[in-house]
């Protein structure tokens, strides 16, 4: 009876779970448009959908999970039930699972949980779930391949685990779930085989979710991650198992744009990584590829598909500055002409009010002739990249958790052998163990070494500072500031003072005048709250007749026309 009782108890609190899952369906849109970035159909769809090593969970699994409603009428991989959370549809005719943008099926998981490591077929996440956009206006959507996506990953997470539990706890879930895996497999498992499959995933992913949600202090809604306070927990605290290097998640930042990124000499936020090798692991790390840290034979040996990082890096790269993934260019034919005079003017006041740390535009005359300020060649290498202006968090003022999240950051290190270090040193040295691990058993030059890891040395530094990056494509990046606190140009370049102080996350709708997307409140939106902790939209702030200096004042307050001609002249970027 006892044991009845508390089975019901589970099971209402599951149906309670799925209740407060507020995804409503999205709209479909009529016309789908690209924007030309210079990659091809084949090219886009590589960077959908290659696996990179990492795991959300078995494939038969994913496509076989009903979804977390109490009358669920379809499968939780659908994709339009999936496209809820913002993940985008993809109906490429090679994409047979209708997998959305950004899940990759790997067909040889080499699982490193298992005693044998057994190879396994799963799904997971590949970059471009977090970095590719789209933009919806009047009926017509924009997709902008490298830009910030509109994904809620906490919520989709948590949308894994009711669908779950409630396969566990409502009657007939779990027959109906194992019937299906079983004929998708063709009857190669047992039915009883299936279960125990289940029975172990659901507790590890109980076991996930308790440790996850003791350290959720920021909510981090749509467009957004605290991406590397959730790295450092999973390497330092889930994968060398020290549950005190565990840290609470209080700074999201907006998911970045990656266009132009591999010519940068540092990048993240906070300029804390050089290496795009080091920076792609760490990414692959923080959704769940597999590494042994604990073990010595078998040290540093991963999941991480170390050649397929390093052939998506040289995809986005192309063969010289600016060559590969191509920043949007303002599509005139959806979203309006530009205006000639605006753009004379607003690329003055450019000039003088951004170039100094945003540079002069990129193939512009003016970055030309700045070649040798522009550019730096790092030590031991024979290639220039951009060197990026950067800032102390005082001067720019805006919100300091992410910076100083990192910069502050310790670990433990272990069986590593390094006491405790920084997490920049942390990092740099299971980034730099897993590659090398990977090169080592595959016997790779030194010379093809360094070209696979950008011709840089892999080095991680944690400063309290912010950088500033070229402007090209940032008409297609909102929201604005590191952490998304600004939800439009308009604003952003306004009285610091009119700044929304909450709006809502989650449309795609778009405003060509402010640019930005729609902030009013929308059925299953996130209500983006900037008083709290990681969420201040302080900082960046145009005030004054240009004598004052106070931290966060980058220049003078800009009349309406004024703010109206620069921002036009950004859509040009």
């Amino acid at each position: 009876m006892r044991a009845n009782r508390w089975r019901w108890t589970v099971g209402a609190a599951a149906l309670l779970l799925g209740s407060c899952i507020d995804v409503p369906p999205r709209a479909p849109v009529a016309v789908q448009h690209r924007v030309a970035q210079g990659w091809d159909a084949a090219q886009r769809e590589w960077f959908y959908h290659t696996p990179q090593g990492t795991q959300l969970m078995a494939r038969d699994f994913f496509l076989n999970l009903e979804r977390p409603e109490l009358f669920a009428k379809g499968k939780l991989s659908d994709p339009e039930y999936l496209a809820r959370f913002g993940f985008l549809v993809d109906d490429s005719p090679d994409n047979t699972d209708r997998l959305p943008v950004g899940f990759a099926v790997d067909d040889a998981f080499d699982d490193l949980t298992t005693a044998k490591r057994k190879k396994s077929t799963v799904v997971g996440f590949t970059c471009a779930a977090c970095h590719t956009g789209e933009i919806h206006y009047k009926g017509t959507s924009l997709r902008i391949d490298g830009g910030p996506s509109m994904i809620n990953l906490q919520q989709f997470r948590q949308a894994i685990f009711v669908s779950v539990m409630m396969t566990k706890w409502i009657p007939g879930r779990l027959s109906r779930f194992a019937s299906a895996v079983r004929k998708a497999g063709g009857d190669a498992q047992s039915e009883p085989e299936i279960r125990a499959r289940f029975a172990n995933f659901r507790d590890r992913l109980t076991n996930a979710k308790k440790e996850a949600d003791q350290f959720q202090n920021v909510d981090e809604g749509f467009a957004r991650l605290d991406a590397l306070t959730r790295i450092g927990n999973f390497v330092f605290g889930t994968d060398l198992g020290i549950k005190q290097n565990l840290r609470a998640i209080t700074a999201p930042v907006n998911f970045p744009h990656i266009w132009s990124a591999h010519w940068f000499d540092w990048v993240q936020y906070n300029a804390s990584i050089e290496q795009p090798m080091a920076r792609n692991v760490g990414e692959a790390l923080g959704v769940r590829a597999q590494v042994d840290l604990t073990g010595t034979e078998d040290r540093f040996l991963s999941t991480v598909r170390v050649g397929e990082l390093a052939a998506l890096e040289k995809l986005i790269a192309g063969d010289a500055p600016f060559t590969g993934l191509q920043a949007p260019k303002w599509p005139v034919d959806v979203l309006g002409p530009l205006d000639p005079t605006k753009l004379v003017k607003g690329r003055m006041l450019y000039m003088e009010l951004c170039a100094e740390c945003h540079l002069a535009p990129l193939g512009s005359q003016e970055f030309a002739d700045r070649h040798d300020d522009y550019w730096t060649t790092p030590p031991g290498s024979d290639v220039a990249y951009l060197h990026l202006t950067t800032k102390s968090v005082a001067d720019m003022g805006t919100d300091p958790a992410a910076a100083h999240n990192f910069a502050s950051r310790t670990a433990q290190t272990g069986p590593l052998g390094a006491g405790e270090v920084s997490a920049a040193d942390g990092l740099r040295t299971i980034t730099e163990g897993v590659a090398n691990r990977w090169y080592d058993d595959q016997k790779i030059s030194t010379a093809k070494r360094m070209d696979m890891n950008g011709n840089r040395e892999n080095q991680v530094r944690g400063l309290e500072i912010y950088k500033a990056r070229p402007l090209d494509g940032i008409w297609a990046t909102a929201p604005y500031l590191h952490n998304g606190s600004v939800p439009n140009l308009d604003e952003l370049l306004g009285p610091p003072e009119k700044r929304s102080k909450t709006f809502y996350l989650g449309s795609r709708e778009f405003d060509p005048e402010r640019v930005g997307f729609e902030t009013g409140k929308i059925d299953g939106g996130f209500l983006f709250d900037t008083q709290l902790t990681g969420n201040h939209n302080t900082g960046h702030e145009f005030r004054g007749d240009g004598t004052l200096r106070a931290p966060g004042v980058l220049g003078r307050a800009l009349g309406d026309d004024e703010s109206k001609a620069l921002i036009e002249f950004l859509k040009s970027l």
